[in-house]
């Protein structure tokens, strides 16, 4: 309840609850759940990143390179420096089932905090993970209904179909087509500053800026880095 007043001062009355909850038992899914989507209302970004970084697919890229590279003393060491104790327990391998065992929320929620810091590749993986997951729940959601249930959903007692209101499910789609949209204006600008057409980078780093409305302020720094560079060539 305090988390649907969407109060900034009752949300984060709900916080300190959840880490309470939390504090007696650390892998309560409901709480930590709660306790994500808490974070995002109150915009902190980077401890949704650090309660769930070993999600994060660019981490553990670096993380298995590192590992491939030193000896299992420094694994070890790697491993305690990794693991804070606002961290999530450490995720198993990324196959199907643990993808769909972790729960959809873990990938909608990090995914989101992911954007706004300005991890677009990161995002993108993360919502379309998301996505999946929630359209797999959904199928069997809608199989397990009986055609009654759908008849009373579609018509309800009134006579007219109720409007649906907008539902995460949309606002991530929404999501994920802006940040395809700047990922591939990024790379198209990148390429053809590798291709040496410096006036052509420029254009598409323009683009991204001058529709800065929405994007975050991370990825907006990074492009005004490249353009900045490109200038002085």
């Amino acid at each position: 309840m305090l988390i649907a007043t969407q109060e900034q001062s009752e949300i984060a009355a709900a916080l300190r609850l959840l880490d309470a909850a939390l504090a007696v038992a650390p892998r309560m899914e409901v709480a930590l759940e709660l306790k994500e989507r808490s974070l995002l209302c109150l915009c902190r970004f980077k401890e949704v990143a650090d309660m769930l970084q070993d999600y994060i697919p660019s981490l553990k890229m670096v993380i298995s390179e590192d590992e491939s590279t030193t000896g299992s003393s420094d694994n070890s060491s790697t491993q305690l420096s990794k693991n804070d104790s606002r961290s999530i327990p450490p995720a198993a391998p990324p196959s199907r089932r643990n993808v769909e065992e972790a729960g959809q929320w873990r990938y909608s929620e990090l995914g989101q905090a992911c954007c706004h810091l300005g991890l677009m590749e990161d995002a993108l993986v993360l919502l379309q993970t998301g996505k999946r997951l929630a359209t797999a729940a959904f199928r069997r959601e809608s199989i397990s209904l009986s055609d009654d249930i759908f008849s009373s959903i579609k018509h309800p007692l009134s006579g007219q179909p109720e409007r649906p209101p907008k539902t995460e499910f949309e606002s991530i789609s929404h999501l994920l087509c802006h940040i395809k949209l700047l990922i591939r204006r990024k790379t198209a600008a990148i390429a053809a500053l590798d291709a040496g057409l410096c006036s052509e980078a420029v254009r598409h780093f323009t683009k991204i800026l001058d529709g800065c409305r929405g994007t975050p302020q991370g990825f907006l720094s990074e492009c005004y880095v490249h353009r900045t560079s490109t200038f002085r060539k």
